[in-house]
């Protein structure tokens, strides 16, 4: 018995955009963006043979930095006279690449830890690529024309994560399970 555990940690990003207008409602709006991505993950397995039971623990730990490319269609919410106060949506593509990271591995059996540190993209490593794409959107509220407050969503299309055994991986590919390649996040900047 046992199940892996994905447990999400708080990460970063930084970068900057350009806003491309094209009307008073719309506007492109790309950019270059640096992320720092953290996922844990945690597995217990309790194997009973005869009167022995052996339990087995992995926990795995990885950060990754990314280059991220969004390229997005941002379209203006309410009144156009209103110019100092401003709603917008943002949606469509980017493309990221992943530039290093770390991790570590760590198991145990029956109490006895053994602890690796291990590449975040090599053959140990948690993510399959270092290429990742999908779809990119945020509401974003601007005051007076400078100050801006956002929440985003990523919601990536690679399957970036690795399975851990090959039960796993038959089990993804059957039914197409994501690797919750997803990242959620709050923004702050200034327009200048």
């Amino acid at each position: 018995e046992g199940a892996p555990q994905y447990s999400p940690d708080i990460s970063w990003k930084i970068g900057g955009n350009v806003d491309i207008p094209i009307s008073k409602r719309f506007s492109i709006v790309s950019g270059l963006h640096w992320s720092d991505r953290n996922r844990t993950k945690k597995g217990t397995q309790t194997i009973t043979s005869g009167q022995e039971t052996e339990t087995r623990t992995k926990e795995s730990s990885f950060n990754a930095n990314f280059i991220t490319i969004p390229v997005r269609l941002a379209i203006r919410i309410g009144k156009l006279s209103n110019y100092e106060n401003k709603w917008r949506i943002l949606v469509g593509p980017y493309i990221a690449y992943g530039i290093s990271g770390n991790g570590n591995i760590k198991t145990s059996i029956n109490g006895n830890e053994e602890k690796q540190d291990v590449k975040s993209f090599g053959n140990e490593g948690l993510y399959r690529t270092r290429w990742d794409y999908g779809l990119s959107s945020e509401i974003q509220y601007i005051h007076k024309d400078h100050f801006k407050l956002g929440a985003y969503m990523e919601d990536g299309f690679r399957d970036l994560y690795k399975s851990d055994n090959a039960f796993e991986s038959i089990m993804d590919d059957l039914f197409v399970v994501s690797k919750i390649n997803l990242t959620v996040g709050l923004s702050i900047g200034y327009i200048f």
